[in-house]
């Protein structure tokens, strides 16, 4: 993503007072306006991008507030040449909309950066990640199983469980024991920041499972076979199959426990920790949870959010058009 390439801080973007005093006076504001739907990282993430932006125009002679329309097309066209990728350069355009919308200017607008940003939508092909069904996990838990027995343990209960629950990988990296209240029926997990909405702890009920790739029992194995009583619920494992910290995971370990064991299973397509999030979505759907319902167990805030979640699905024939198309 854009907040992670060549990423540098406030102090070192920013070099005349300036631009220091401008940034200052916005971020009371941009605070206020994006805490309650953003996490602190992310802000800091906005923060570093106005801050560049700033500086760019503090170089060219341009007032970064408001920014004119001219000055932005010049922003972004600059971004490409230095060898921004196109996902890069249109991620800029939300901090610096935010600063404006924040501040009560008028966001730039003008035919010719609209038509830019335009083209640059239609060369930008997100590709989304593969969504797992039922049978791909029972298949991926066949393979993990034979695994050392710690490992074994905890990938079953980390893959069984994202998929049940539609969890985050952020969700999963830094779930705590506190947050699991396991009961007679199941689980209840409570999400402190949820991406939605608000940045409110959020509630999740599991129950327990018929089958042997329960979540639940699962992530009780698991727990209870890395003697995890308090902090981090998933953590790195040595080659000795012991654990060997209690700090979470990092950022890529989920993505790379992912690829490695749909590589082994020959999975095709793009495999990435969100194919269990996409694969919950698509599963509920197809044994007709209805759109509303699946949208409150992904926590999704719009249902056009969760509708972007669902592979296609052949639709039923009690349910096809057919005879309101012919006689």
């Amino acid at each position: 993503m854009w907040y992670n390439r060549d990423y540098q801080s406030c102090s070192e973007l920013l070099r005349t007072p300036q631009e220091i005093l401008i940034l200052a006076a916005i971020l009371p504001a941009l605070r206020i306006y994006r805490a309650a739907t953003h996490a602190q990282s992310t802000i800091n993430k906005y923060i570093a991008a106005l801050a560049r932006f700033i500086h760019w125009c503090a170089q060219h002679d341009y007032c970064p507030l408001p920014a004119s329309p001219q000055a932005l097309l010049e922003y972004l066209r600059y971004l490409q040449d230095i060898g921004h990728g196109i996902p890069d350069t249109l991620a800029q355009t939300s901090p610096i909309g935010c600063w404006h919308h924040t501040t009560g200017h008028p966001i730039p607008h003008s035919r010719e950066l609209a038509i830019y940003l335009h083209g640059l939508r239609r060369m930008h092909v997100t590709k989304r990640a593969t969504p797992f069904s039922r049978e791909d996990i029972a298949a991926l838990c066949a393979i993990i199983v034979l695994e050392a027995p710690l490992r074994a343990a905890r990938d079953i209960a980390l893959i069984c469980f994202m998929f049940a629950a539609a969890l985050r990988p952020s969700e999963v990296r830094n779930m705590r024991r506190e947050d699991l209240d396991f009961r007679p029926q199941g689980v209840i997990l409570t999400i402190p920041t949820s991406k939605c909405s608000t940045n409110k702890p959020r509630t999740l009920t599991l129950a327990f499972g018929h089958g042997p790739l329960c979540p639940v029992r699962a992530l009780q194995r698991w727990l209870w076979l890395a003697k995890i009583e308090s902090g981090y619920v998933f953590r790195r494992i040595d080659r000795n199959d012991q654990l060997i910290t209690t700090e979470p995971f990092g950022r890529s370990t989920i993505a790379m426990i992912f690829e490695r064991y749909a590589e082994r299973l020959g999975l095709r397509g793009k495999i990435s920790p969100y194919s269990t999030r996409r694969g919950c979505a698509t599963t509920l759907m197809a044994n007709g949870v209805s759109l509303d319902e699946t949208r409150r167990h992904l926590r999704h805030k719009y249902a056009e959010t969760t509708q972007g979640y669902v592979e296609d699905q052949p639709i039923p024939f009690n349910q096809s058009l057919t005879p309101l198309i012919l006689p």
